[in-house]
C-alpha cells in the first residue's frame, strides 16, 4: 500500500512538473497578446470618442445637416 502511494505521488509530481513547464511557456505569450489587444481596444475607443466629438460639434453648428441635404 505504501509502495502504491509512493508511485502515485511520483506520477503526480511528474504531472505537476510537466504542467508547470507548459504554463511557464504558454502564459507569458498569452498575457502579452491580451495586453496588446487591450491597448488596441483602448486606442480604438479614444479614436471613436474623438470622432464622436467632431460629429457632435459639426451637428450642433448645422454644418453636418446642411451637407447631408445638398
Amino acid at each position: 500500500m505504501i509502495r502504491t502511494m509512493m508511485q502515485a505521488f511520483r506520477r503526480v509530481g511528474a504531472s505537476v512538473h510537466k504542467l508547470s513547464q507548459v504554463v511557464s511557456e504558454e502564459v507569458p505569450g498569452t498575457l502579452s497578446s491580451l495586453k496588446l489587444s487591450a491597448r488596441e481596444i483602448n486606442e480604438l475607443t479614444r479614436q471613436l470618442a474623438k470622432l464622436r466629438q467632431k460629429i457632435s460639434a459639426t451637428d450642433q453648428h448645422g454644418e453636418w445637416k446642411q451637407s447631408q441635404n445638398q
